[in-house]
């Protein structure tokens, strides 16, 4: 990654920088997959975060929102459901926010 970060989000315990070139990488505990997988492993995988409008943690989960698409992906603990997949599954990688 870039040093020309634009967004920053940090969770309870992980932190999240993303920057112009639309790359998202996290850093921190990795026991909720909340930084997608291990330590500095890029969360935006399949080009998901190429217009990255958006990044926010949570206290054990990463979103982002993708610009022109509408789209919004998430991951990590989804115990209570939070990660938007209508499942309480956890996930290293994005899962696309399910429709309400």
């Amino acid at each position: 990654m870039s040093s020309d970060v634009t967004k920053i989000a940090a969770g309870a315990d992980h932190v999240c920088v993303a920057n112009s070139a639309g790359s998202a990488l996290c850093i921190g505990a990795t026991d909720d997959d909340q930084v997608g997988g291990s330590a500095f492993q890029s969360a935006c995988s399949a080009g998901h975060c190429d217009q990255l409008l958006a990044i926010s943690a949570g206290a054990h989960h990463t979103c982002v929102a993708i610009d022109g698409t509408g789209a919004i992906y998430c991951w990590g603990n989804n115990v209570y459901g939070v990660v938007g997949s209508n499942t309480v599954a956890c996930s290293t990688t994005p899962v696309a926010v399910a429709a309400p």
